[in-house]
């Protein structure tokens, strides 16, 4: 089927493809985890790419991910899944957790979002989004979708938000506004 969209290597490409692929795979050496720089920038992208995508941990097993980074930087050693969720995923969390802290210290004052939706399975979902503005720049950052337990009254979404209100240290910069 693909043979019509791509040429057919040449009897020489064809006799050179093995002998330079077997080099280039054997002659490289792999980065220790302890040298950092370029190590370092490709396993924080890599951690990046997953929890800003939301994919699964299992994508840095799959061949076709490993291929990619392997053609990219042939000397990139791939964390482990278990290394990825019991360590890299949590100081992602950690350092991410703080910058938001940070901004919302920085804010004088915070307007809140909140949605509540259910899904095909019939499972409930709050959504809270900060708005900001820091310098004349309006923000906005997602404080927390997470599962909502119960019924949807008054009562248990006050306790969803007084947590996360308490959570990020904000309770000090909402204003309230009723009719």
């Amino acid at each position: 089927m693909f043979g019509k969209l791509y040429s057919q290597p040449s009897s020489s490409q064809q006799t050179l493809l093995p002998s330079l692929q077997g080099s280039v795979s054997h002659s490289v050496q792999k980065w220790k985890s302890t040298d950092g720089g370029k190590q370092k920038q490709i396993t924080d992208a890599v951690v990046n790419f997953i929890a800003s995508d939301l994919q699964p941990l299992s994508v840095v097993e799959s061949s076709a991910f490993r291929k990619i980074l392997e053609m990219a930087e042939p000397r990139y050693l791939m964390p482990s899944r278990k290394y990825l969720s019991a360590t890299l995923i949590p100081t992602h969390f950690s350092e991410s957790f703080s910058r938001v802290v940070k901004l919302l210290h920085c804010a004088s004052r915070v307007c809140l979002t909140l949605d509540i939706w259910t899904n095909r399975q019939t499972r409930s979902y709050l959504g809270v989004t900060a708005h900001f503005i820091i310098d004349f720049n309006l923000s906005s950052v997602m404080l927390a979708c997470r599962r909502f337990w119960g019924s949807h009254t008054g009562e248990a979404i006050l306790l969803h938000f007084a947590e996360i209100e308490q959570l990020f240290s904000i309770s000090g910069k909402i204003d309230y506004y009723y009719r």
